[in-house]
């Protein structure tokens, strides 16, 4: 029967990845790259931006540049499944939480940007997965985490806890090891002066896991604290929270390093949920079933949101409003310049031409890119009959 059950849910995860592949290459076809993509390219801090450069040595188109981040996320959600069966035991169960999982704005983020929020979190998920399973190749992907991304200090000081707490001193006294390499290396990057960053923090993890299942994930870490048996998810999940926070009093966060370790604690939630169902009468549960539908409702208008952002241009009447602004115009701008036979340009606005570059714009030339005016004609960019950005093109001498 469990067989059985094993069988169809594998059916449905598979559809599962079909659809999470389509609507990120949709989304990836429509983003331009963004500022901080640029600077994170630049940067080569973790695996993850190398695989940028892999890609770059075979391919000179600019959607291709996304696909190992995307391929990344589908391995990363069917790795989740696979964990999620491992904590929850029904496959039925792990497929919802998968479900949960695949909806999460940070997610699906995640899959398409290019950066190492998705190479570390699925490590992380390597490491969890292969930990249930009292896996050998459990130490060894833990030792390779030294080399993804520099946040995984985190993993380290959550392990350390997991294990010492559990009388496992070899792991706790590896963990510590790690931890101590990582701050050897100077990899931590804490600094800073009181702030006030904490409420921005607190706002950007509930959008990134949507409002109300943010404030229900708080609610599930701290309804186990107390608990004996916790498992390494919920000491990463835990640690995690409490670590962010108290460094936003100080100085605002690289979100990149926290919010992968935060993500595979949706599997507590789906665990809490379905025990704190099962123990109520069938009379009982509706209330229960309200909340959860409140939660899944927003979740999935967070993921939709994300999903069509672009549709929202002609809502608005100020597209600079847009909350995705920064991740469109420059690929259409550049194309446009291109059809043009103009390869180099000077532009007073040196994030626009930094981002220019990256689609083979350079800085220089005889003509000046400007938003304000110009007598050498102009370029309109539309996304579905609305104006969302405008620029002029004038020579250098008429500039001066």
């Amino acid at each position: 029967m469990i067989e059985n059950e094993k069988r169809k849910i594998q059916k449905y995860i598979i559809l599962l990845l079909v659809l999470n592949a389509l609507w990120a290459f949709y989304v990836a076809h429509q983003l331009s790259i963004s500022l901080y993509e640029v600077r994170r390219i630049a940067n080569h801090s973790g695996i993850g931006l190398y695989l940028f450069e892999w890609v770059k040595i075979f391919f000179d188109k600019y959607d291709i540049y996304r696909i190992p981040y995307i391929l990344q996320h589908l391995c990363s959600l069917y790795l989740f499944y696979l964990f999620a069966v491992e904590v929850l035991k029904q496959p039925k169960d792990a497929f919802g939480a998968t479900i949960l999982f695949s909806l999460l704005p940070a997610s699906n983020i995640s899959s398409v940007l290019i950066g190492n929020g998705g190479t570390t979190l699925l490590f992380v998920l390597l490491i969890l997965y292969t930990e249930v399973r009292n896996s050998k190749l459990f130490y060894l992907f833990l030792i390779l985490s030294f080399w993804v991304s520099p946040s995984f200090v985190i993993f380290y000081i959550a392990f350390f806890f997991y294990t010492f707490l559990r009388h496992r001193f070899i792991s706790a006294i590896l963990a510590f090891l790690l931890l101590i390499g990582k701050i050897y290396i100077g990899e931590l990057g804490i600094s800073g002066s009181p702030k006030g960053f904490f409420l921005d923090t607190l706002g950007v993890f509930a959008l990134l896991f949507s409002p109300a299942l943010f404030i229900y994930y708080v609610y599930v870490l701290y309804r186990l604290l107390l608990k004996q048996g916790k498992q390494l998810v919920w000491y990463l999940s835990f640690i995690t929270l409490i670590i962010s926070l108290l460094l936003s009093m100080r100085q605002r966060l690289f979100l990149e390093w926290f919010v992968p370790f935060l993500m595979p604690g949706i599997v507590l939630c789906m665990q809490v949920f379905l025990s704190g169902l099962r123990v109520r009468l069938k009379p009982f549960r509706r209330q229960y079933l309200i909340w959860a539908k409140i939660i899944f409702f927003v979740l999935l208008l967070s993921w939709i949101g994300l999903i069509g952002n672009k549709f929202f241009f002609p809502l608005l009447n100020e597209p600079q409003d847009h909350f995705a602004y920064k991740f469109y115009i420059v690929r259409e701008l550049a194309d446009e310049l291109k059809k043009l036979g103009i390869t180099a340009i000077y532009t007073p606005d040196s994030r626009l031409r930094e981002r220019l570059e990256f689609y083979g714009i350079q800085s220089g030339g005889d003509y000046v890119l400007s938003s304000l005016s110009g007598d050498k004609g102009e370029i309109v960019i539309q996304y579905y009959g609305s104006v969302v950005a405008k620029y002029y093109l004038s020579s250098k001498l008429s500039a001066k």
